[in-house]
């Protein structure tokens, strides 16, 4: 039975998908982050629990993350929730099978709202290899098939 129990639980866990790793992070330390990644196109999606379309859509930056899984790109993918929501974030990315930086931000709304100059998400910016922000896409506007060809294009520069 001791022999047993453990191989129970690693069935548990991989039926359940990969461990969902969502890190709690300021505004300030966000900047860092996208900076460190240098050398990379990055692409930073701003979602929330709250947020339906977000979430229909979630999927996208995972197709996006899966596509380019070789390429130079970094996939973040940053919730806007309160930080007790957290449990529910990480569930969600968790069945969504995100593999990639998934971040909660501790900020209260009134500094991500003015730093990001959005009332809310979605809100996804794509930064060049040198660390340029190239295009911010929100509301509405949030296309991930247009995300997707700017990606390409800046792949190739």
């Amino acid at each position: 039975m001791k022999k047993l129990l453990p191989a129970l639980v690693l069935l548990f866990v991989a039926a359940d998908g990969p461990t969902a790793n969502v890190k709690t992070i300021r505004y300030e330390d966000l900047t860092s982050v996208v900076r460190n990644h240098r050398g990379k196109v990055v692409v930073v999606d701003f979602w929330a629990d709250f947020c339906l379309p977000c979430k229909r859509e979630y999927h996208r930056v995972v197709d996006l993350h899966r596509k380019h899984a070789r390429d130079p790109v970094a996939v973040l993918a940053v919730a806007l929730d309160e930080p007790a929501k957290k449990p529910g974030v990480e569930a969600f990315v968790r069945r969504q099978q995100a593999t990639f930086a998934n971040y909660l931000l501790e900020d209260p709304y009134q500094v991500w709202q003015s730093k990001l100059k959005v009332d809310g998400p979605p809100v996804v910016f794509v930064f060049n290899k040198q660390g340029d922000l190239v295009q911010r896409f929100a509301d509405e506007g949030v296309n991930y098939d247009i995300i997707g060809k700017l990606v390409a294009r800046l792949i190739a520069e």
